[in-house]
């Protein structure tokens, strides 16, 4: 009797977390339109103007993240033009393949592919951690056609130590991706951990108890587009970004006005990084959200500064 308790119990908790999973990847897949770009299928969202203006705005996430982590910014930015938010693949509603290069180089190929399809030429780049180093990468590779840029705790990892801030923060160079790859248990207790996420989120809940609603609905997004990610695929993405050589991309090349964005609590992407990039890119500056961690796009004041950037010179 007691063994067909815990057998039932089980059967309702995954029961339960199935359930809950369809019904938040239901609405994510609400607007989601895909596309077959560079031999995968690239979910995106794509948000037309109502009053058909000209500007465009392309959103990339951060690791784990989707184009649902933008929310609270295109509602703002919509008034002003086009928004177009990616799933950067194995994340969000995209293909998630094993065999598939997820090296920075074929994913800011697979990227402009899409703006290409979409008949996308010029415009106005926004990327948060992971993604905000893809735009780095994409603003200096083809910097003629960004208008304007936007780092948000860019995970960017830069060549030069010649500050001993910099040296510290970087002693964990690898701190973005999966370590430990050779472990052969890695594979077992990521499956375990991403189909569990009621579980994690109780405990995340419980370490941060006073979450708003804007932060409970992104945990839930955010567990919930991962449940059916595969352990393998996870470990092949993070393999790919620390086996790839460097690009060698220059950031003196980035032309646009780039508005640089840190939460000052970010202990994943320290304030130290975005004070580097401030020194690098011409045409930028730093703002530091008082008091947010990792996820300041989820704060109001950061949706604020964002609007009045691109108000700005209109």
């Amino acid at each position: 009797m007691f063994i067909k308790s815990i057998l039932f119990g089980i059967l309702a908790y995954f029961l339960t977390t199935f359930v809950g999973v369809m019904k938040v990847e239901s609405q994510l897949r609400v607007n989601t339109q895909f596309a077959e770009v560079n031999q995968i299928t690239v979910a995106y969202r794509y948000y037309k103007s109502a009053d058909n203006y000209q500007k465009n705005f392309v959103f990339l996430h951060g690791f784990a993240g989707s184009s649902a982590d933008w929310d609270l910014l295109v509602k703002e930015l919509r008034k002003f033009g086009n928004c177009l938010l990616i799933d950067i693949p194995p994340f969000g509603m995209s293909e998630k393949r094993i065999d598939f290069d997820y090296s920075d180089a074929n994913l800011i190929k697979t990227i402009l592919l899409l703006l290409d399809m979409l008949e996308i030429k010029k415009f106005s780049l926004i990327g948060h951690s992971m993604g905000g180093n893809l735009a780095i990468q994409i603003a200096s590779t083809v910097p003629d056609r960004i208008e304007k840029l936007v780092l948000v705790s860019a995970a960017y990892i830069p060549l030069e130590r010649d500050d001993s801030r910099l040296v510290e923060v970087l002693k964990n160079g690898n701190r973005f991706w999966i370590g430990n790859l050779e472990d052969e248990n890695l594979s077992t207790i990521l499956n375990l951990g991403l189909k569990t996420y009621p579980m994690i989120r109780t405990i995340y809940s419980n370490l941060v108890p006073n979450l708003d609603r804007v932060r409970q609905v992104h945990l839930d997004r955010l567990f919930a587009q991962n449940v059916f990610l595969p352990a393998e695929v996870l470990i092949k993405f993070s393999k790919d970004k620390i086996e790839q050589p460097p690009l060698g991309f220059d950031l003196g090349k980035i032309s646009a006005e780039t508005l640089i964005i840190y939460g000052s609590n970010d202990n994943i992407t320290p304030p130290v990084l975005g004070e580097y990039l401030s020194r690098k890119i011409k045409n930028s500056r730093l703002e530091l959200i008082d008091g947010e961690g990792h996820l300041p796009m989820l704060d109001k004041k950061f949706v604020e500064i964002v609007v009045q950037f691109f108000k700005e010179q209109e």
